[in-house]
């Protein structure tokens, strides 16, 4: 079986959940990832999975970036809220590691567009 991948500019929220799947489902593989230069890398996707960060690993990491993003640029939360579209309310609570009641371990972004922040951020070089 062969897969291709393009990188592109899409979120997961952008992508129809019909077209996403866990990677975990390619534990019993190899991939040989090649660009222009040729073939760079074959991964053990075992090894691989151990080193991406946990979603709380990743969700602390974002909401510290948006921390200090506040605060060196004196942007307000709801300006942020707005650019994003995300709930100002549990962006605040989020960013001040409350429960927000709609994720699995009360502490995450889930179901928010955790894309969009990200993206957000990114793009004002946080």
């Amino acid at each position: 079986m062969e897969v291709e991948a393009i990188q592109t500019d899409l979120t997961l929220h952008d992508v129809p959940e019909s077209e996403v799947w866990d990677i975990g489902e390619f534990r019993d593989y190899k991939v040989k990832l090649v660009n222009d230069g040729g073939q760079a890398e074959i991964i053990d996707f075992d090894e691989w999975k151990d080193k991406i960060p946990s979603k709380e690993e990743m969700n602390d990491h974002l909401r510290e970036r948006m921390k200090k993003f506040i605060k060196e640029t004196k942007t307000t939360q709801r300006e942020i809220a707005r650019k994003t579209k995300i709930n100002e309310s549990a962006l605040s609570q989020w960013k001040n590691n409350k429960d927000i009641g709609i994720s699995d371990n009360n502490k995450n972004l889930f179901c928010l567009n955790v894309g969009s922040l990200n993206t957000y951020l990114s793009d004002m070089g946080y």
